[in-house]
């Protein structure tokens, strides 16, 4: 397994039976993954993960999720819209053998406002990209490599240890000399200082945040990551969102767009209201795309969404 360039724990819990066994079918999966052709892995792995987790617990919280968003959405489509969900983060997980090949053809990735993306090359206090999960959010440490880039991101690490330290070397390899960085790992100097010395970040913002500022994300109320706010606010570095939307032919585009920081000098204000804006951005790409995001995260961590949903106090449009 390549070694990694992050030297943060992942996790201390020790591996149990589950967990290795869990490791071993993951290993014989990604192995035959990697060796079939990269429209073939996409597509089984789409068509697994779509028939078994529809009929999970996060499938369940997928279809309440979408039905609190879009309340006037017949049951057919919000199970159409929960099952293609699955089906992206199938073809997602299946593609990360082939990270490497996608990134590198001209072909399967088209660059949308690359010049904001280019644009972080001679900016002095950094850039911060912030996506979601939509269409392959894996590919965006690679981006970031063959933009000439020093890249640092956050990801949330899966409780099992093996595997994890598997989905990472993959990953790895496909961001380079990028740094990957454990989401709850104590890096937040280490990240100051790259973005202060005209480095790029990459932050998933789509996330509930328990620790979060309280936003509205997608109409309802939602604790949201403040950290790319904190960032920009701190280093004066330029927030962009990194949208990734999936084509035909495991072909991805990418839309860049730039974020105007609030800066009124009161801190707790700013971020809230940067942290808005940031949802805002990302909330545009979901109800452009709504096929494509991953419904089965508990965004709405707290929230009675069965209540939320029968009084109809949000209408999103699709």
């Amino acid at each position: 397994m390549p070694r990694t360039r992050s030297n943060h724990r992942v996790g201390t819990r020790p591996a149990t039976m589950q967990h290795r066994l869990e490791a071993v079918l993951a290993k014989a999966v990604f192995g035959l993954l990697g060796r079939m052709k990269v429209e073939g892995a996409s597509a089984l792995g789409g068509w697994l993960v779509e028939n078994i987790f529809t009929h999970t617990k996060r499938g369940r919280r997928a279809r309440q999720q979408i039905a609190a968003v879009f309340p006037d959405l017949p049951a057919a489509d919000v199970k159409r819209m929960e099952r293609a969900s699955w089906n992206m983060f199938g073809r997602s997980m299946a593609e990360l053998p082939h990270l490497n090949a996608i990134i590198s053809n001209p072909q399967r990735l088209l660059l949308d406002n690359a010049e904001i993306l280019h644009a972080a090359n001679g900016r002095a206090n950094g850039t911060i990209y912030v996506a979601s999960h939509m269409g392959n959010w894996e590919l965006l440490p690679g981006i970031a490599k063959i933009a000439g880039q020093t890249f640092k991101g956050f990801y949330r690490p899966l409780s099992n240890t093996i595997l994890e330290e598997r989905l990472r070397a993959m990953r790895q390899t496909a961001a380079g000399n990028g740094t990957l960085l454990p989401a709850a790992s104590r890096s937040i100097s280490e990240v100051i200082g790259a973005l202060r010395r005209g480095e790029t970040v990459g932050i998933l913002g789509d996330l509930f945040e328990g620790n979060g500022v309280e936003t509205t994300f997608l109409g309802l109320p939602a604790r949201s990551n403040a950290l790319p706010a904190t960032l920009s606010i701190r280093c004066n570095a330029q927030i962009i969102i990194a949208t990734v939307t999936r084509l035909p032919g495991v072909r991805f585009k990418v839309t860049f767009s730039e974020v105007e920081t609030v800066r009124t000098g009161d801190n707790a204000l700013d971020i809230a209201a940067t942290t808005q804006a940031v949802n805002r951005k990302l909330e545009a790409a979901i109800t452009a795309n709504p096929d494509q995001w991953l419904w089965s995260t508990n965004r709405w961590k707290g929230l009675d969404l069965n209540e939320t949903s029968a009084g109809h106090p949000h209408k999103a449009q699709i």
